[in-house]
């Protein structure tokens, strides 16, 4: 069973993604959010026959939130490094982030997306494929083909 790792900031199309691996084979997605340390745990047996598992950050996951200590942030990075998981990071246009995050939630916060900017940027190392926002949504066939190649998914 190959694992895939998605993560981003808040309202950069973390679910949107998400949504779109259902149209892989043999692809078991996550419906709720998950720690790191929760998936990488997960074995074949938690999920059954399927030969893909996908999962979707929690708020307090690398790459997503400003409010990690910097020993979460480590052991995050640790864990992942030590694992075969597949970690795609979303990203997205700031001003949309924040634009989506004042009109969802009432709070105007870009110190949160500049954050997991910087923290995706320091350490890149462990991100299999970086995917934007804006590509998903004007040419999904081509993020759709760069997985396939990136995961030998059907």
């Amino acid at each position: 069973m190959k694992k895939i790792f998605i993560t981003g900031c808040a309202k950069s199309g973390t679910t949107l993604l998400k949504d779109l691996f259902r149209s892989f084979d043999s692809t078991w997605v996550i419906e709720d959010e998950i720690t790191v340390n929760s998936f990488c745990k997960l074995k074949q047996s938690n999920v059954g026959e399927f030969d893909f598992v996908v999962g979707k950050r929690s708020w307090d996951t690398i790459y997503s939130c400003a409010r990690l200590r910097d020993t979460d942030i480590q052991s995050q990075y640790y864990q992942l490094e030590q694992s075969e998981i597949i970690v795609i990071n979303v990203i997205r246009d700031g001003r949309n982030v924040v634009k989506s995050l004042l009109k969802d939630w009432g709070w105007y916060n870009p110190f949160e997306w500049m954050e997991c900017i910087r923290q995706s940027k320091e350490h890149n190392g462990i991100i299999n494929l970086t995917v934007r926002y804006e590509d998903l949504l004007t040419i999904p066939d081509q993020i759709q083909n760069e997985i396939i190649v990136l995961t030998g998914m059907d």
